[in-house]
């Protein structure tokens, strides 16, 4: 497996190629990562293609699962990044107006159907 970093701080590292058992689960893979690239563990994402052809890479992002559930093999390639910290503030907060603003429309189905049964 080649392991190739495109985090900012480790891109110009040279790639790294090593057996890696199939049975290794992805978390290990990121305490492997962070060692080999001196990157934060938490900061890591990984995703995976069994071909360089391959356009897009697979997410490999419950870290209890093992490479063999992903169907990692023999000269796959594994990408790993940093999570950018700003991006994911952002989009959680997306997420946050998103489920508030369902909540409120949700709100307004309710009260409208409760007037409706009362005039009934």
């Amino acid at each position: 497996v080649t392991i190739k970093s495109l985090a900012p701080s480790s891109c110009t590292l040279a790639p790294v190629v090593r057996r890696i058992p199939g049975t290794l689960n992805v978390e290990r893979l990121k305490a492997l990562c962070s060692r080999i690239f001196g990157l934060d563990y938490d900061l890591i994402s990984l995703r995976f293609r069994t071909d360089t052809k391959d356009a897009i890479p697979v997410e490999m992002d419950e870290d209890d699962k093992t490479l063999n559930y992903y169907g990692l093999c023999d000269g796959a390639e594994i990408l790993m990044s940093e999570v950018d910290l700003s991006a994911q503030s952002l989009d959680l907060k997306k997420k946050q107006e998103e489920q508030e603003r369902r909540m409120i429309e949700q709100d307004r189905s309710m009260t409208a159907m409760q007037e409706l049964r009362s005039r009934n």
